[in-house]
C-alpha cells in the first residue's frame, strides 16, 4: 500500500469515527451487533460473582522478545469491563500475564477500578502477574493456578498459540467454564474444537464493544464495518473492471 493509499484510509476512517460518534453519541451501542461469545463472558462472571468464585483471566500469549502488539492489548477492555462487574465480590479479579508490560497495564487498570469503587485499599499488585516469557511458560504458569479452588473459569485472551488447548483441556477436566480467545486462525481452529465459543476473524477486535467497556469502542466497531463494506465493494468493482478488459 502506498503512502496516499494509507492516508486515504486514515483519513476516511477519522471522518467516519467522528461522524459516527454525531450520530449515536447519545446511545453508541444501540442496535449494534452482539456475539454470544462475549455476551457468555459476562454471564459467567456474574454466575462466579454470586458463588463467592472468580474468572481468572490469561492475557498475551507473545513472547517477551517481540514488542507487545495492539492483539495483545485488545483483551485488557474485557479485563477492566469484567472486573469491575466484580469488584466488590468475596474473590479479587486475578490476571496473568505473557509479557510484562501487559503485568504492568492490567496492574494499573485493575488499581483503577478499586479507586472507582472507592475500595482502594483492597487493590494488591499480586493480582495481576507475569507468569511465563514465551507462549509455553505463559501456558505452564496458568496450569498450576486453574487448580485453585476459588476459580470458576479460564478466560484466556491474545495472541494464543495452538499449545494454549493444555490450559483449557484442564480446566474441562476441572469443570471450569473456559473461553479462548485468540488472533491466530490455527488457534481458533483447535479452540473451536475442544468446545469453546468460536471466535472467528475480525471478532476478535469487537470485544470491547460487544461489552460495552467504553462508547468509542462501539463507534469503533461500526466504522470497522462500514470500512470492511466499502472494502468488499472496491474488490468486487476491481475485479468487474479486470474482466472488462478496462484496466
Amino acid at each position: 500500500m502506498t503512502n496516499w493509499m494509507l492516508w486515504i484510509v486514515i483519513g476516511l476512517s477519522s471522518f467516519l469515527m467522528f461522524f459516527t460518534w454525531l450520530l449515536r453519541k447519545k446511545n453508541p451501542f444501540s442496535k449494534l451487533r452482539q456475539l454470544d461469545a462475549y455476551t457468555q463472558l459476562q454471564e459467567q462472571n456474574l454466575a462466579a460473582f454470586e458463588k463467592g468464585k472468580r474468572l481468572i483471566f490469561g492475557l498475551g500469549g507473545q513472547s517477551m522478545l517481540n514488542e507487545v502488539s495492539i492483539n495483545d492489548i485488545s483483551g485488557l477492555p474485557v479485563f477492566s469491563r469484567l472486573s469491575r462487574q466484580i469488584v466488590n465480590g468475596d474473590q479479587v479479579p486475578q490476571a496473568y500475564c505473557s509479557d510484562g508490560v501487559l503485568a504492568c497495564l492490567s496492574q494499573s487498570i485493575l488499581d483503577g477500578v478499586y479507586k472507582n469503587a472507592l475500595i482502594p485499599e483492597l487493590f494488591s499488585i499480586e493480582s495481576t502477574l507475569l507468569v511465563g516469557a514465551n507462549n509455553m511458560s505463559f501456558v505452564a504458569g496458568l496450569l498450576t493456578e486453574i487448580n485453585t479452588d476459588s476459580n470458576d473459569g479460564l478466560i484466556m485472551f491474545g495472541s494464543l498459540k495452538p499449545e494454549a488447548l493444555l490450559a483449557v483441556d484442564l480446566a474441562h477436566r476441572h469443570n471450569l467454564y473456559c473461553q479462548a480467545i485468540s488472533d491466530s486462525p490455527s488457534a481458533q481452529a483447535i479452540f473451536y474444537a475442544a468446545g469453546c465459543q468460536p471466535v472467528i476473524g475480525e471478532e476478535y477486535f469487537a470485544a470491547g464493544a460487544s461489552l460495552k467497556a467504553k462508547p468509542i469502542y462501539g463507534i469503533s466497531l461500526r466504522v470497522q464495518d462500514v470500512i470492511r463494506i466499502l472494502i468488499i465493494i472496491a474488490l468486487l468493482v476491481g475485479a468487474i473492471v479486470k474482466l472488462m478488459g478496462l484496466y
